[in-house]
């Protein structure tokens, strides 16, 4: 990667991000709706976010690459009607201007008729009566393509196949319902497939899917419209995937692809590593490295891949910040490294029903607020500790939030205000995020 080509991407992330401020900001019906709550505006965020995007984007070998990945970003943030937007055709028109879209990777063309974005694409056909295709599988499919599978589709008996029909529609296929019959499926692919580059234009690759040879004549017919085919096969513990306009064969061994543990399994595997630590080391507080690399030599799995594979818009940091796993997270504003401790459920499980009695005047409201902060702060220099924080885990343990309680006993309804007039507490304020810490 050149110094021209990380400025190129340096530019686009800037770009992307902006943009979605805008929409955040002008037009937030655009986002999904996972996405709307994001912080947008926090500094730490958008410098995180355009850190992730661009390390997606350095490892492009070509423009095709790089402004799919951002297309297929836009994909999966904003709903159809931005494409069509004035943001939209800035961002393109930027791109154009700038040359990122003429000189430094390979043309990319963009078709803009009838207020429609088109942009290339891959498809996938799967005959699923003689071939089965996971998740993993799909995952390497798609870096086996150049461009974004965007469209997927499943063919079979669906009353002979148990639950596939179910498990294939949640993963985003569409599904063609095939009668009875040894080459239903094939025959149903092929006047499918054969049309393919009339009524989708923009496709560029589809992946045939079969482990049957008759479908060789729709290869042929893709071909001689200017779309590359890969054939994909399956041998045993080996996927093969055939490049039909370059003949190259290519083999991956799914066996060792790894099985990526349930989200919830590795929580309770990370909180088995916290007390074995705290035990060893006599500490309360944990260094998420030390964790990380636990977990690294039990599993041979990267913790922050399986974080990823479960949440592919989430960092690890956030992912454990909103775990409901009495897992407690503090970063240590020195050496920015996270550390990890987790409640005592027993003595929680006391407190909370001694302090849900008394929970009635705002001294003993001060007093539960104090032991939450205690047990959230580590022994360190730093003895700050997020205000959001000291809400959600109050809310945790009292099932009510800080602002019913306040409201109960008559404080008002602004948490940092109520804070800011403890003798004991105090209060810092930095990138609009609160932070309390013990007097």
């Amino acid at each position: 990667m050149t110094t021209n080509n990380l400025m190129i991407i340096n530019s686009i992330c800037n770009a992307v991000y902006r943009i979605l401020f805008l929409i955040k900001k002008n037009h937030p019906n655009w986002l999904k709706e996972k996405f709307r709550d994001y912080p947008w505006q926090d500094l730490n965020f958008q410098n995180n976010f355009k850190h992730k995007l661009k390390t997606k984007l350095e490892v492009v070998e070509n423009k095709d690459e790089l402004v799919n990945k951002v297309i297929d970003l836009f994909y999966q943030i904003v709903y159809p009607s931005f494409f069509t937007s004035v943001y939209f055709e800035e961002f393109i028109d930027n791109l154009k201007k700038n040359n990122y879209l003429n000189n430094h990777f390979d043309t990319y063309h963009f078709a803009n008729s009838n207020q429609n974005i088109s942009f290339a694409l891959a498809i996938l056909l799967l005959d699923t009566e003689n071939l089965y295709i996971d998740i993993n599988s799909e995952k390497i499919l798609a870096r086996v393509c150049i461009y974004p599978i965007k469209l997927k589709f499943a063919f079979g008996n669906w009353r002979s196949l148990g639950k596939k029909d179910v498990e294939f529609y949640e993963r985003g296929y569409e599904l063609f319902h095939v009668p009875p019959g040894k080459n239903s499926a094939d025959l149903k692919m092929i006047s499918f497939g054969s049309s393919i580059w009339l009524n989708y234009p923009n496709a560029k690759e589809v992946l045939i899917c079969s482990s049957d040879g008759d479908l060789n004549h729709l290869s042929t017919t893709l071909q001689h419209h200017g779309i590359t085919v890969y054939k994909v096969s399956r041998r045993s513990d080996e996927l093969i995937v055939v490049n039909s306009q370059t003949t190259q064969i290519k083999t991956f061994c799914l066996a060792q692809i790894p099985e990526f543990p349930s989200f919830e399994d590795c929580l309770d595997e990370l909180k088995l590593m916290i007390r074995t630590e705290q035990q060893r080391t006599e500490k309360n507080w944990i260094k998420l490295a030390r964790l990380q690399q636990m977990f690294k030599k039990k599993f041979q799995l990267n913790l922050q891949e399986i974080i990823e594979y479960h949440y592919p818009d989430k960092t690890l940091e956030e992912v454990l910040l909103n775990s409901e796993q009495k897992i407690v997270v503090y970063k240590e504003n020195a050496d920015n490294h996270l550390y990890l401790t987790l409640f005592s459920e027993q003595s929680e499980q006391k407190a909370a029903i001694k302090d849900l009695l008394t929970l009635d005047t705002p001294a003993n409201l001060e007093g539960a607020l104090l032991q939450i902060i205690q047990q959230l702060t580590p022994e360190s220099e730093q003895k700050y500790v997020a205000m959001s924080q000291v809400a959600s885990e109050f809310q945790k343990k009292y099932k009510l939030s800080i602002t019913q309680v306040m409201e109960k006993l008559q404080l008002g309804k602004k948490f940092a205000k109520l804070i800011q007039s403890y003798d004991s507490l105090k209060v810092k304020k930095e990138a609009n995020v609160y932070y309390i810490a013990l007097v």
